[in-house]
């Protein structure tokens, strides 16, 4: 296994609300929301709980654990702080277990996996447009640039029991994993990821090279990104 990690604040905004992390197989980005700094303590202290809560005994159960308690210490450091109120964070997370990978996600960072040079989205955002599209009440080019495409239907944080989606695939020698938030795919598309994920190279030089594409796209927000190759 081979990674390679790169966070961005991007073009326009002055502090960086994303997060990343990993410990042993486990791999994490989270983008946070919410005024006045509040949104990088978010996502900071989710990939703080969820990285903690990985002791190796029972890694999927530790995983679940650890969403719930990063939830927890969200809130309560919302309750306890004022100017953290109502802040959250998304979370896109992968861990590899022998010839299994699991992907965990809430929110709209996002899980790819690049295999034969075919680019699959794992996750499925928990967002406004995303919920206008699957009611066929917006087209995949008109959410791009659709004035509410950043409002979230879930996040971690907002509320007493987060809504996470898990979800289980086998691995095949050679798969690229990416996660992301959405600096990123709010400037590339999916078939330019795909591209740089299927060429030749390490995974530091196929992270460093998305994040300048988002910035050479436009930089509007914070930009994370994570590469995983999977290796016998």
């Amino acid at each position: 296994m081979r990674f390679g990690a790169r966070t961005d604040p991007g073009l326009v905004r002055a502090n960086n609300q994303d997060s990343y992390g990993h410990r042993g197989p486990l791999f994490l980005v989270a983008d946070g929301m919410g005024g006045h700094r509040a949104g990088e303590v978010a996502s900071r202290i989710a990939v703080e709980e969820i990285l903690a809560a990985m002791e190796g005994r029972d890694p999927l159960a530790e995983l679940r654990s650890g969403f719930a308690a990063a939830n927890e210490a969200i809130r309560a450091h919302a309750l306890a702080n004022p100017d953290c109120y109502g802040m959250g964070t998304t979370v896109a997370a992968l861990l590899l277990l022998g010839g299994r990978a699991c992907v965990a996600h809430i929110g709209d960072s996002r899980v790819y996996l690049c295999r034969s040079r075919t680019l699959t989205l794992l996750t499925r955002d928990h967002s406004l447009v995303e919920e206008l599209i699957r009611q066929g009440s917006l087209s995949e080019d008109e959410a791009r640039n659709h004035p509410q495409r950043s409002v979230l239907t879930r996040a971690l944080g907002t509320a007493e029991t987060p809504q996470v989606e898990y979800t289980e695939l086998d691995l095949e020698e050679g798969d690229v994993f990416l996660l992301c938030t959405d600096g990123l795919t709010a400037e590339v598309t999916d078939a330019e990821i795909g591209a740089v994920l299927a060429a030749e190279g390490d995974p530091q030089a196929k992270a460093d090279r998305l994040v300048e594409m988002a910035r050479r796209g436009g930089g509007s927000d914070n930009i994370t990104v994570v590469v995983v190759e999977h290796h016998v």
